[in-house]
């Protein structure tokens, strides 16, 4: 073969070959390829270059031999395109670009993607969204003269997870409890997002969550997820019934008194289907209701209560009381309890815890009056029982007595023989019955039992008193009398002593008074005085041998 032409053809179109003695040609080849071919004369054959050769020496084969070109035929096919860019992994529906580097002599493009993906392109690159097929992505290089050799790429998809099943778990649930809720896996899923009502807690990325309850109702939702994204939302719509608020202030008295009826009393607390009371220790009562009427013990403390319902209680409810008890008894009432009528006695007690007054109660007759713990009183003629309780604004205590015993007083004491003397006076104790009189001398109100007399001769001037007094020892009203002494403002002399022989007759020798009056009188022996009034009155009848004594005694009026 001296030549063909041209150098260059593509697959199916025609190369004119030449040569020196083409005679029983029975095959030409290209590049090894037998091609069609005519030939047109001994030096020229017209062949036409096979599909699929991409080029090579140019042969004639004759009956007496083989002929072949120096040179090769080359067919301009583009060459196989270089690897594809683009990811391997890819996740449905999402948009990727794939790409390759031009390739030279290529024209155009043919992209061929996995089933359900869509793009289209006739350039080095295409962008496509993929579908739920995994495959392959290839890519010819082509132009007038062919197509490249295919380059492929493997594509994995990976699907956005499905949405998961149904939520197993409580819908109806108690606020603060624990609850666990739970999907099955779902293919393809890498975790979970979970998402729990407004108040509740709990984390989780599996198929399962453990979540304190809220107070609030809701939905509980879950995706399942991957590299690829999120699957649609599971729901399960959960309803919370709440604990019980903690119930209002509790109305009621909080200083009650012991052994009173008392009721204390809530508002309801809504959602509330009971409700616990707890009284201090010692009292009495039961409720299960917003109130409870209950009797006072004896000790102080704390009423509580708790509203409850199915899914627990609320938090106490606290209202502190403080019991007042009625007073005890009264201790022992001390003073005398043999008392005389008319005197001041005093009576008293100690003081009783608890208490704000006392109330005193007296014999029949008695005075006196007192809201302490001691009375003053007078004693009244009768007998019988001094009684006290102990008081305060719960009551009054037991009542305390003492049994007094009333001891009457002797009667009255009259004196006479008061008035206006001249030199002493006899004073003269009359009454007294039930008693013995008693010289007090000039001590009103004495008790001295030092001269038990009913007369006394007194000197002085002065009020003098008598007392009666009983054998029980009771004085009796005291008497008096007041003396005046006067003493008198003359002197009497009734002259010197006479003496005669023979004769019973004396003239007598007084002195005569400068005012007033004098008086003789007998104080011993016989004799007759002619003259009383006269201070030298005539003195007759002495008998012989004996002595008169003789007064001379001047008043002044």
């Amino acid at each position: 073969v001296n030549s063909f032409s041209p150098l260059a053809q593509c697959s199916g179109s025609s190369v004119v070959i030449s040569g020196p003695d083409f005679i029983n040609v029975t095959d030409v080849t290209i590049g090894g390829v037998s091609a069609n071919f005519v030939v047109n004369s001994l030096t020229q054959i017209t062949a036409i270059v096979p599909s699929g050769v991409s080029g090579g020496v140019v042969s004639v084969i004759t009956s007496s031999g083989i002929g072949t070109s120096s040179g090769s035929l080359t067919v301009p096919v583009p060459a196989q395109p270089s690897l594809i860019s683009g990811t391997t992994n890819v996740c449905q529906g999402s948009s990727q670009t794939y790409s390759i580097a031009a390739v030279s002599g290529a024209t155009s493009y043919t992209w061929t993607l996995p089933s359900g993906w869509t793009g289209t392109s006739t350039s080095t690159s295409i962008t496509t969204t993929v579908g739920a097929s995994s495959g392959n992505i290839s890519v010819t290089a082509n132009n007038s003269c062919g197509s490249s050799v295919v380059r492929t790429l493997a594509v994995t998809v990976s699907a956005i997870p499905a949405q998961p099943g149904t939520i197993s778990g409580t819908s109806s649930v108690c606020q603060g409890t624990s609850q666990t809720y739970t999907i099955a896996a779902v293919s393809g899923a890498t975790s979970y997002t979970w998402t729990l009502p407004s108040g509740w807690t709990g984390t989780s990325t599996s198929t399962s969550i453990t979540t304190t309850v809220g107070a609030s109702s809701g939905s509980i939702s879950v995706t399942a997820n991957n590299s690829c994204g999120a699957s649609v939302i599971r729901n399960l719509a959960v309803t919370v019934t709440p604990l019980p608020s903690q119930p209002g202030v509790i109305a009621g008295s909080a200083t009650p008194c012991q052994g009173t009826s008392q009721t204390y009393s809530i508002a309801a607390v809504s959602g509330a289907t009971s409700y616990t009371w707890t009284l201090p220790s010692g009292w009495t009562g039961t409720s299960t209701s917003t109130s409870i009427t209950t009797t006072v013990g004896a000790s102080s403390g704390n009423i509580t209560v708790i509203a409850n319902n199915g899914c627990g209680s609320s938090p106490v409810r606290t209202l502190v009381v403080t019991v007042t008890a009625v007073p005890s008894q009264p201790g022992t009432i001390s003073g005398t309890s043999t008392v005389c009528q008319g005197t001041s006695q005093t009576y008293s007690i100690s003081a009783v815890s608890g208490a704000t007054s006392y109330t005193w109660t007296l014999p029949s007759g008695w005075t006196g009056t007192s809201t302490s713990t001691s009375i003053n009183t007078t004693v009244g003629a009768t007998s019988g029982n001094i009684s006290v309780t102990a008081n305060n604004n719960c009551g009054s205590s037991t009542v305390r007595t003492l049994a007094v015993t009333v001891n009457p007083l002797p009667a009255a004491v009259i004196v006479s023989g008061g008035g206006t003397s001249c030199a002493s006076a006899t004073l003269t104790a009359t009454g007294g019955a039930g008693g013995t009189i008693y010289w007090q001398g000039t001590t009103s109100g004495g008790t001295s039992t030092a001269t038990a007399s009913t007369s006394q001769v007194v000197t002085a001037s002065g009020t003098y008193y008598f007392r009666a007094r009983s054998a029980a020892g009771c004085w009796g009203p005291e008497g008096s009398a007041t003396i005046t002494i006067t003493p008198p403002t003359v002197t009497a002399n009734a002259g010197t002593d006479q003496a005669q022989c023979g004769s019973g007759s004396f003239t007598l020798a007084g002195n005569t008074p400068s005012s007033g009056s004098g008086l003789w009188t007998v104080v011993a022996g016989s004799a007759s005085i002619a003259t009383p009034s006269s201070p030298t009155t005539a003195v007759t009848g002495v008998p012989a041998g004996t002595s008169v004594t003789l007064s001379w005694t001047v008043t002044d009026g």
